[in-house]
């Protein structure tokens, strides 16, 4: 077997994991939705299925997917549950994160960490929120203050935080445990729909940030190099999008066959089969 037929078993391996957790998903996705909180037990099926570590290197521990197949898998499971499918991109996005903003050390050891004991990240990234400050006191960085639409920052094992600096301006990342001393994950999203992404807000009460934390790259790559995280972030709410529209279509083709019945004058037999329907 060749390198290319290699990667096409590898990708063919990780699209059928993917089908089937879909597949699990879909069991309870609607009654979950309606009833919000956290999709625990379906978290704890995605760190055991190892996909987790679908976009880290191979030498880190990690599949070494690519983009691609990264998106491919969030499009798969959002046709199931899109809420599920969300908490993933973020996921992602978060855990790569660290790549794009990070030096060398630091995203070597965040892979290695969150490959071998299937991390999970959360967000409480959100550049358009200034509420939460970075204050220097006593030779130590304190976080103080809160973060809105945090999705997967309940029951994640670690957060892509940002701040900005007191006195400065200038914004800080960094990543920390979720179950550090300070941080209150809020149970308080309140959406229309995707009622599981975890998305509620995050206290941070004098939380302690320690040096290797804070993510540097040197400053000439800070130009241009991180802003690829937009695309990134689009392109992954795009293919969510896209599987929510896939899996409707899908759904509303069994209810047509189950429960619809042909308009009167229609001249057919069963619903699947009026011109009418079929256009739409």
């Amino acid at each position: 077997m060749n390198n290319t037929q290699t990667i096409a078993a590898s990708q063919e391996k990780i699209l059928e994991l993917a089908n089937q957790l879909a597949k699990e998903f879909s069991k309870t996705a609607a009654k979950r939705d309606r009833e919000g909180g956290t999709p625990l037990h379906e978290r704890n099926l995605l760190r055991k299925s190892g996909l987790l570590a679908l976009p880290i290197p191979k030498e880190y521990g990690g599949y070494g997917a690519s983009w691609p197949i990264v998106f491919k898998v969030v499009n798969i499971i959002a046709k199931a549950d899109s809420s599920l499918a969300h908490l993933l991109g973020y996921h992602y996005l978060t855990v790569c994160s660290t790549f794009l903003f990070g030096s060398i050390e630091q995203y070597k050891t965040f892979y290695k960490e969150t490959a071998a004991h299937q991390l999970f990240w959360g967000n409480a990234f959100n550049p358009r929120d200034s509420g939460l400050k970075a204050v220097r006191e006593n030779g130590r960085l304190m976080l103080s203050g809160s973060k809105s639409f945090c999705s997967g920052a309940t029951d994640s094992d670690r957060l892509l935080v940002s701040a900005q600096e007191e006195g400065s301006g200038e914004v800080l990342l960094c990543v920390l445990p979720t179950h550090r001393a300070g941080i209150v994950t809020e149970d308080n999203w309140d959406g229309f729909g995707q009622r599981q992404t975890d998305s509620g807000s995050v206290k941070f009460e004098d939380v302690i940030v320690y040096e290797e934390e804070i993510l540097r790259k040197a400053a000439e790559e800070q130009k241009v190099f991180p802003t690829v995280r937009t695309h990134l972030a689009q392109l992954m709410l795009t293919h969510l999008l896209y599987g929510i529209a896939q899996g409707a279509l899908e759904e509303s083709k069994v209810y047509v066959k189950a429960h619809t019945k042909p308009w009167i004058s229609s001249d057919v037999e069963a619903a699947e089969q009026d011109p009418y329907i079929i256009q739409q």
